[in-house]
């Protein structure tokens, strides 16, 4: 399932040498969000994940698979109504094997939600 253009909007990009910094709008009317948790939204952790992926794969102008999960520290809880615009912080690295290494960050400002390693292909 893409979020993109439904979960979440890119409202800014910004690229260069294989680090990225993207600037989204969630949208707390998401069916998501209607069912994590009613009245009281929070983006699952799952949904960060994906994030970064979707994210990742437009850097580098394809779909990407997530390989694996190699750090994942959710720090905040990240609710749309709360913090309606997010920051994702995003270096790939290439692997000698094939894929990327995906280092990330989602923050709001000062406040740091998710701290994230994918290997992912």
């Amino acid at each position: 399932m893409k979020l993109q253009d439904d979960f979440y909007f890119i409202e800014g990009a910004a690229s260069s040498d294989g680090a990225a910094q993207y600037d989204l709008r969630l949208n707390p009317g998401h069916a998501i969000y209607q069912a994590h948790f009613p009245g009281q939204p929070v983006t699952p952790g799952v949904c960060i994940i994906r994030m970064v992926q979707e994210l990742a794969g437009r850097e580098v102008g394809k779909s990407l698979l997530l390989r694996q999960v190699d750090k994942a520290r959710f720090l905040h809880v990240l609710s749309p109504l709360e913090y309606g615009q997010v920051q994702v912080s995003l270096v790939l690295v290439p692997l000698a094997e094939g894929g990327y290494r995906a280092d990330a960050t989602v923050a709001a400002g000062a406040v740091t939600f998710a701290q994230l390693r994918l290997t992912l292909e």
